[in-house]
């Protein structure tokens, strides 16, 4: 099968990584380096190695099909999480510089002669993986995406210990995690802008522009791989927090919008109460892990989880305790006037630090105090 151009790009750089590091042969982990490499370059870059190697070609549609495969399914944001990534896959071979200047045990990290290095059979073994995705795909060549899910999804030690060191999961937890999720579609509600596949109109984007609330959301989602406390979105009766999240997802710009998903509150209730306590703060736990990626969870009607009616007090207070592992990744919602009536403990006192917990963001509130983004 004859290779893609990114294939092409990835392979030398793979080389110069082995070399680098005192390899005679190309491992697995010295391709994900630069499939990783490959990925953090520029559009600069990308045209220069286009004019300058006729082989090459043009590279922007792989560079972008690359960048969007690292960030879903596996969470591999680029340059944020890509770059530790390789920085964690980096072992020093038997033939590296500092390792040489130790004693005669040091040997040419050239390989085979002219200087080659080639692939060790563990490569080799990857890149046959990669061709029969390919094939089993209908695909003619060979891309770099395929090279990069025999990589995520092979079973190459030094690999798995460099993704788990940065939280990244391995194809096996993304399956489990994924078959675990499917259990929970009836709570689970994918968000989608009102305009998606359609033009906006020039009244509707600036609307849209000029929403404080979105744009402070915005800016919470401009930087996935920053951690930081998850949103409490207060609204009142005209305009919600849902309102908010579907303008967000619609927001003309340059950055894709992140994936959001509601959990739907009256269905994890009653989950709850035909389950019982085990399986829906499990369903909690299991959210968490997920937060890795690239996906917002949207918890609507805060105060439900919060009532002495709705939720058992196990519950309660255990979901009390897993808001503490929640981040930025996390979006809560509540209308002012159950906020109010939580906040005057109308429901039984819960050790729940409002203001270290969340970040607090009004919505069309009409108490001139409380502003958007404004925290109390």
């Amino acid at each position: 099968m004859e290779p893609e151009a990114g294939i092409m790009l990835v392979w030398p750089l793979a080389a110069m990584e082995a070399q680098a590091l005192g390899w005679s042969q190309i491992q697995p982990a010295h391709l994900l380096c630069a499939i990783l490499k490959f990925a953090e370059m520029d559009g600069a870059d990308l045209e220069r190695l286009g004019q300058t190697n006729e082989n090459l070609g043009n590279l922007a549609q792989e560079h972008q099909d690359l960048k969007a495969h690292l960030d879903d399914p596996w969470g591999i944001t680029v340059p944020e999480v890509s770059t530790r990534l390789r920085r964690a896959l980096r072992r020093p071979g038997e033939a590296c510089p500092e390792r040489s200047r130790r004693g005669p045990r040091a040997q040419s990290a050239t390989g085979g002669p002219g200087g080659m290095v080639h692939r060790s059979d563990a490569a080799r073994e990857v890149f046959r993986a990669a061709q029969g995705a390919a094939e089993q795909a209908g695909r003619q060549r060979l891309g770099v995406v395929d090279l990069l899910g025999a990589l995520m999804n092979g079973s190459d030690e030094w690999i798995r210990r460099g993704l788990e060191q940065q939280g990244i999961p391995s194809a096996s937890q993304l399956a489990q995690r994924n078959q675990a999720l499917e259990q929970w579609t009836d709570v689970l509600v994918p968000l989608a802008s009102r305009h998606a596949g359609t033009v906006v109109e020039d009244a509707e984007r600036k609307r849209i522009l000029a929403d404080p609330a979105v744009r402070v959301l915005a800016d919470v989602f401009a930087n996935p791989g920053t951690p930081g406390r998850p949103c409490l979105l207060i609204h009142g009766p005209d305009r919600t927090a849902h309102d908010v999240l579907i303008d967000l997802l619609g927001r003309p710009g340059d950055r894709k919008p992140p994936k959001v998903i509601q959990v739907n509150s009256r269905a994890l209730l009653e989950r709850l109460s035909r389950d019982g306590n085990v399986a829906a703060i499990g369903f909690l736990d299991l959210l968490c892990d997920e937060s890795n990626q690239k996906t917002v969870w949207f918890f609507d009607s805060l105060h439900r989880y919060l009532s002495e009616e709705l939720a058992p007090s196990v519950f309660r207070l255990r979901f009390v305790q897993w808001l503490k592992q929640t981040n930025s990744r996390f979006l809560f919602a509540i209308s002012q006037n159950q906020y109010d009536k939580v906040r005057a403990n109308n429901y039984p006192p819960l050790p729940l630090d409002w203001k270290n917990t969340f970040q607090q963001i009004w919505i069309h509130s009409p108490s001139p105090r409380r502003r958007v983004g404004m925290e109390l």
